[in-house]
Parts: structure tokens; sequence; C-alpha cells
């Protein structure tokens, strides 16, 4: 039979269900959490369940992983949390655990073209899976934005990089060069190009020659 706390059922694995006045936050613990950061992740919780306990030491008692899961369930007045208990051999261990959790979801690259087509399927099921994913709408909108965007910077690398060579002293007034891209960057490239003029892609270019300076 499934555990429930709070009406709220426990899938995940867990070593017993604590009253969350039991639990004390690391104070080591460097990462904050928002109110509207919390409040969406109760609402997770209460939509899908709780989905991973709360993790604490043996040895010190203190969260060491889900600090966000235990303010949101304080904040949205949870009596009780599933909690899973670790053992460390030392202190610092303890701690790097801590600080590798909060590090290695940083780390991840985001896909933004796949995750706001993903999004966009969610939103249109009519289930209300989406609200349970932590992105609102206008998220959603900024996401598919920034990733139908051109990557300008990306650009600025590309013509930067085909600069070899550049910087000697042309023997007439004007002379002309020419880049080889990519071609499946063309259309970055050209939307670049439209953007900033060629006369400020030409200073920046004699600027990384050394023919310019600020």
């Amino acid at each position: 039979m499934r555990t429930e706390i709070d009406g709220i059922a426990v899938h995940c694995r867990y070593d017993k269900i604590a009253e969350i006045g039991e639990l004390t936050e690391h104070p080591k613990n460097p990462n904050t959490h928002p109110n509207y950061q919390l409040e969406r992740l109760a609402e997770i919780i209460r939509g899908t369940g709780w989905r991973q306990p709360i993790t604490i030491s043996a040895e010190s008692g203190y969260i060491v992983k889900g600090h966000g899961r235990y303010q949101a369930a304080k904040l949205a007045g949870f009596t009780q949390v599933p909690v899973e208990v670790q053992h460390y051999d030392s202190d610092e261990q303890e701690l790097a655990d801590l600080i590798a959790d909060n590090r290695m979801a940083e780390l991840a690259v985001m896909d933004k073209l796949s995750l706001g087509t993903t999004l966009q399927e969610l939103q249109e099921s009519g289930i209300g899976a989406f609200y349970l994913t932590g992105y609102t709408a206008t998220d959603l909108d900024a996401l598919m934005a920034q990733a139908e965007a051109p990557d300008f910077e990306h650009i600025e690398e590309l013509l930067q990089d085909g600069l070899g060579g550049a910087g000697e002293k042309p023997e007439s007034d004007i002379f002309s060069v020419s880049f080889n891209f990519p071609k499946e960057e063309q259309a970055d490239i050209e939307a670049y190009i439209k953007r900033e003029g060629k006369e400020a892609i030409a200073q920046m270019i004699m600027r990384e020659a050394g023919c310019l300076h600020d």
C-alpha cells in the first residue's frame, strides 16, 4: 500500500517519515531559495507526490540534499516529509557531497529548443502537466525566443578565429578579404552582418589585427 503524508503520495524510497520540525538545515549550505521557487516546488510536490526524499547525514543530523524540498514543505504547511539517511566517513566528505549535489546540476547544458518543444507538447496536452514542470507560459515564450534567436556571440568567435595572419599593412588604400564558414552557419552569419553592418565588422577585424585601439 502506498504511503501518504499530508494527503500526498510518497513514490520515492525513504528510511523514515519524519516530522518536519525534527529536521535541521546544514549551516554551510550555500544555496538560497526565493519564495517564488519554493511555491512552484510545493505545487509540483502536491501534483506529482514526493519523488525524492530529503537526505540527512547520520553523523551530523543535518540536511545534505533537499534543502529546497524541505523549505517548500515548510512554506506549504506540510507536517511530515520522507527522509533518507546516509553515512559519511568525515565532515569533509559530507560537505563535499552537499556542494557537489548543487554543482553537478549547474554544469548541465540545456538544449533550449528541445526543452521548449517538450514543454509545448505538455502545454498542448490539456491535462495540466505543463504547470508541474516549474515553468510558466511566460517562461516558455522567453525560452522559445532564445532558442530561435541567432547565436551572435558564436558568430563573433568565428570571425575572430578567421583573423590569423591579418594585420599586415596593405600596399594600397583598400583591399578585400574573404572568410569561409560552415554552411550550417549561413543564416545566423547573414543575420549578424545585417544587424551589425559591414563597417562595424571591419572595425572589429582591424581592432583584432592591432590597427585600431579602443
